[in-house]
C-alpha cells in the first residue's frame, strides 16, 4: 500500500461510510501496508439521527478491537518469523 510506505507505516487504517436507508454504513480496514493484505474489517450502522452523537466510548470501543486485531496479528508474525540467532532464542526461553 503506497501511503503506508510513504508514512513508514507498517499498517494502514481505511474508512469510508454511506447513507443505507435512515442509517450511516461505517466501514473500517486495517491493511497490513507492505504486503497490502487485510488485517481486520468491520461495518458498523449508525441511525442517522445520531451520527453526530458517536459517543467516545464507541470510538473507543473501534480503537480497541483495531488494536486488538493489530496485536494478534503481530504476535502471528512473530512467532511465524524464523529464529535467526539460536543464543538469544535460548535466553527468550528461560
Amino acid at each position: 500500500m503506497e501511503i503506508g510506505e510513504q508514512l513508514g507505516a507498517r499498517y494502514v487504517l481505511e474508512g469510508s461510510f454511506r447513507r443505507k436507508g435512515e442509517a450511516i454504513r461505517l466501514y473500517l480496514s486495517v491493511f497490513e501496508a507492505q504486503l497490502d493484505l487485510p488485517v481486520w474489517a468491520e461495518r458498523f450502522d449508525i441511525p442517522e439521527a445520531k451520527f453526530d452523537e458517536v459517543s467516545d466510548a464507541t470510538i473507543a470501543e473501534l480503537v480497541s478491537a483495531t488494536v486488538a486485531t493489530i496485536h494478534q496479528y503481530e504476535v502471528r508474525r512473530a512467532k511465524d518469523k524464523p529464529i535467526e540467532d539460536l543464543d538469544a532464542w535460548e535466553c527468550y526461553q528461560l
